[in-house]
C-alpha cells in the first residue's frame, strides 16, 4: 500500500488520472487536499492499524466516488473499519505534536487515544496536568491544560462547554502545532497557531504562541506563561483582587453576571472562591480583559486585548495555586 499511496501522490494532477494498481483500474486520484488527507488517513491505518492493503484500497475507490465528507461519514464504509478510521481521521485533523519525554522526570504520562489527552502525573504530589491535544471539534475543548490538585480538578465545569483552565487566545486562528517536552522537574507545554494579522486585522504574519513551563515549587502547583491566552474561572461569588495603575481595586463574580471589563497596567490578580484555594498571578499586561457572556458558567480573563488595544505581543504571567499539595 506504500507503493500505492508514493504512485498517487506522484500522479496528481488536475485532471482525473486513472491508476493501475494491482491491476484494479477503478482506483483514481486528483490534486485535491482531501485526496491526500485520504491517502495519508489509509496510510496510517496500513502501517499502525495492520489493515489488508485490498481494503483499504476498497476504502479508497469509495472515496473517489464519492467524496471525502461522506466517506468520514462512515455511510461508505462497512461496520468493521468504521471506529478505527474514524479514529485516525481525529488523528490527521490534530495539531501536528512533537512530544519528548526524559528518562529522568519526576513525571509520569499517560496517553488516552479516545479524547487525544495527555495525562501527566507527578511521582511525589498528588498533582495531576491533563494537556487537552485537540482542536475542540469533540469535546469542545481547545488545545490547553488544567491541574487537578490533592484530587480536585482546577477548571470551569458546565453543561454547556469544559474548558481547561488555561488556553492559547485562538482570536488570530486555531492551534495547528503543539510540543511537549517532560524534562526533569517541568513540564513544557507550548502551543502556536493562527496569525497576530488576522487576530488585530493588521499585515503581521508573526505566529499567535502560549509558551508554559509547569512545576512544584514550596509544595504548590505553578505555571509560568508567555504569549497570549486565556484563563477561565467558575461563576461561583468569585472575589477578584488586581492591582491596575498602581491602584488596588476589587469586584464579585455571581453565577448570572454578564460583564466586559478593561483595565491598564495589570501587574496583580488574586481569584478567591472560584476553586477550593486561591490564585495568583502577577502579570505584565498592558490591557486586561474580564469578560463574562450571557448564558454561561464560566467567566474568563483575556490576555489578547493587551495586543490588539495596546500592540503588546508577549504577556508574561506567573501563577501560583494556594493549595499545599500532600505526598502520595
Amino acid at each position: 500500500f506504500i507503493g500505492f499511496t508514493l504512485l498517487a501522490l506522484a500522479n496528481c494532477s488536475d485532471e482525473i488520472t486513472t491508476l493501475d494498481v494491482d491491476e484494479t483500474p477503478y482506483l483514481t486520484t486528483y490534486e485535491d487536499e482531501s485526496c491526500l488527507k485520504c491517502i495519508e488517513v489509509l496510510n496510517i491505518l496500513e502501517i499502525e492499524y495492520n489493515y489488508e492493503a485490498d481494503d483499504l484500497m476498497e476504502m479508497y475507490a469509495a472515496f473517489v466516488a464519492c467524496n471525502w465528507d461522506l466517506l468520514c461519514s462512515a455511510e461508505m464504509l462497512s461496520a468493521p473499519f468504521i471506529e478505527d478510521f474514524r479514529a485516525v481521521i481525529r488523528l490527521c485533523n490534530l495539531p501536528a505534536l512533537n512530544l519528548v519525554l526524559q528518562d529522568h522526570s519526576i513525571w509520569t504520562s499517560r496517553w488516552n487515544p479516545s479524547n487525544y489527552e495527555l495525562t501527566i502525573t507527578h511521582n511525589v504530589y498528588d498533582l495531576m496536568v491533563v494537556l487537552d491535544l485537540d482542536d475542540g471539534k469533540d469535546d469542545r475543548k481547545s488545545s490547553g491544560f488544567f491541574p487537578t490538585l490533592n484530587g480536585v480538578p482546577y477548571y470551569p465545569k458546565s453543561e454547556a462547554i469544559s474548558n481547561n483552565l488555561i488556553k492559547q487566545s485562538q482570536d488570530g486562528g486555531e492551534v495547528d502545532s503543539i510540543s511537549v517536552i517532560i524534562d526533569g522537574d517541568n513540564i513544557f507545554f507550548n502551543t502556536y497557531g493562527g496569525t497576530y494579522g488576522e487576530m488585530g486585522k493588521n499585515e503581521d504574519k508573526d505566529t499567535v504562541f502560549m509558551e508554559s513551563i509547569i512545576y512544584v515549587e514550596n509544595n504548590k502547583f505553578n505555571c509560568d506563561l508567555k504569549g497570549l491566552y486565556y484563563i477561565y474561572m467558575p461563576k461561583e461569588e468569585v472575589t477578584v483582587d488586581f492591582t491596575s495603575d498602581g491602584i488596588d481595586k476589587q469586584f464579585i463574580v455571581s453565577k448570572e453576571d454578564v460583564f466586559r471589563r478593561y483595565h491598564e497596567n495589570v501587574n496583580r490578580v488574586r481569584i478567591e472562591n472560584a476553586f477550593p484555594e486561591r490564585l495568583f498571578m502577577y502579570t505584565d499586561i498592558d490591557r486586561i480583559q474580564f469578560d463574562a457572556v450571557e448564558g454561561l458558567e464560566w467567566w474568563e480573563i483575556d490576555t489578547d486585548h493587551s495586543y490588539k488595544d495596546r500592540n503588546q505581543k508577549v504577556v508574561t504571567s506567573s501563577i501560583t495555586i494556594e493549595a499545599y499539595l500532600e505526598e502520595k
